[in-house]
């Protein structure tokens, strides 16, 4: 039985695990999925890349992907390009979707969910996990009396990465010095919301922090990732 890790050659992460597994695990790349044979059907053996997919030699299966970066479209692809990935895709996860979802460290489609910020704040809530003070709203007298009694960041309720970039929502995304614009400070004083099309946002509470940490547990041993914040631009505050 064998651990199945989905990522990057180059992801550091995944070394870090990998290190310790030594053996017993099996990696593919993007390129070994779409690159590589596959095969999927219901009177022989599952295989991607040549590698048998299937419960009875997959222990547990590591995606360092959500599932709709298997089969989105890329403006940068011919249409015929963009079906050929959505089929590739969807056939790669027609196979790893066979293994119980209890097997995954992070089922694929639970990224779709984590993706949907109120839905995220609602579990950590049901967790007892405290989550700062927030809002969803389009209603123009709410936010004006939340931004009356805290600091405030606006963050974006879906995922807004393809449509805005540099604080500006373009039609037609355009791929070089890509920006998003997920979280800003929010000033009511500077929020035109004359024009405001009434599209509903998620204001919450400015908590300052020096550094966020990310933690995986894996067979009881625990892996930490951290995002060092600009120590300089917090002494100012």
């Amino acid at each position: 039985m064998k651990t199945l890790f989905i990522a990057q050659q180059n992801d550091l992460h995944v070394d870090s695990i990998i290190y310790h597994f030594k053996k017993d695990f099996l990696r593919l790349s993007p390129e070994d999925l779409f690159e590589q044979n596959l095969s999927f059907s219901n009177f022989q053996n599952n295989s991607l890349s040549n590698n048998t997919i299937d419960h009875s030699n997959i222990k547990n299966v590591f995606c360092r992907f959500a599932a709709e970066e298997f089969y989105s479209t890329d403006c940068e692809l011919t249409s015929s390009e963009n079906y050929s990935k959505q089929e590739f895709g969807t056939s790669i996860m027609s196979i790893l979707l066979m293994i119980n979802k209890n097997r995954w460290f992070n089922f694929p489609y639970f990224e779709i969910q984590a993706d949907i910020k109120p839905y995220s704040l609602n579990v950590a809530i049901k967790h007892k996990i405290k989550v700062p003070k927030f809002l969803i709203t389009n209603n123009i007298d709410e936010i004006k009396n939340f931004a009356k009694t805290e600091d405030l960041i606006i963050k974006g309720i879906s995922d807004g990465s393809l449509f805005i970039q540099k604080n500006i929502i373009k039609p037609l995304p355009e791929t070089n010095e890509f920006k998003s614009g997920y979280t800003n400070h929010f000033d009511l004083n500077k929020a035109n919301l004359e024009k405001w099309d009434k599209t509903p946002v998620l204001l919450q509470k400015n908590v300052n922090k020096v550094e966020e940490i990310r933690v995986l547990c894996i067979n009881n041993k625990i892996f930490a990732d951290s995002k060092i914040i600009d120590l300089r631009s917090y002494k100012k505050k």
